[in-house]
């Protein structure tokens, strides 16, 4: 099994820090950004935005569309107001809205590649 790279890892852990975000433990290449990481919408934005400054990656070919962003970004928005970010019923909305995961293998591929598409 291929583990996270440990930078990778680093940075992942200081922004939900920095972020007051609670996330899972112990990351995998598998943990969803969105729902296990509790990044979503504008902080979503901002993650992208230090991770490809972080580590210098070619972000021109990425589109959120590919990742159900920002379809029902809204109504996440909206219900994790009212029931909080860890509320499973959240979880659910956001994963239904979704077309592909947007994983941290994700970001791990962009770190090998240069790339982040």
């Amino acid at each position: 099994m291929e583990l996270v790279n440990p930078k990778l890892e680093l940075f992942i852990r200081n922004f939900c820090k920095q972020q007051k975000i609670k996330y899972v433990e112990p990351l995998s290449l598998n943990t969803n950004i969105e729902t296990e990481l509790n990044i979503f919408d504008v902080d979503a934005d901002l993650f992208i935005s230090r991770f490809v400054e972080e580590f210098n990656i070619d972000y021109s070919s990425f589109n959120w569309n590919k990742y159900g962003y920002p379809v029902g970004s809204s109504l996440v928005a909206v219900m994790s107001f009212f029931l909080g970010r860890e509320s499973e019923y959240v979880k659910k909305i956001a994963k239904r809205h979704k077309h592909t995961t947007f994983t941290i293998m994700v970001l791990q591929n962009a770190l090998d590649s240069g790339r982040l598409i």
